[in-house]
């Protein structure tokens, strides 16, 4: 079968603090938004991205990914500190 395949990623989180670091890779490429605003893109898997961002503390936000796989196993890698 055709293993290519894009798929979407959502997750909300309660942000503690003002500021965040986000580690993020996927195999083989993903663009990144945080509340609708691209904030990062990649297509080196073996090597994790790290984005700063600012948040507003105590409010709710949303990372979205979308993740191209273009043959093989895919995966996304992703750790909010």
């Amino acid at each position: 079968g055709d293993d290519r395949l894009t798929v979407y990623f959502r997750r909300k989180f309660l942000a503690p603090r003002a500021h965040a670091t986000i580690f993020i890779t996927a195999d083989d490429e993903f663009t990144a938004h945080l509340d609708g605003v691209q904030i990062g893109t990649g297509n080196s898997w073996p090597t994790a991205k790290r984005i700063l961002v600012t948040l507003t503390r105590g409010r709710e936000h949303v990372l979205a990914v979308k993740v191209v796989n273009k043959g093989g196993p895919g995966g996304l890698l992703v750790d909010i500190r």
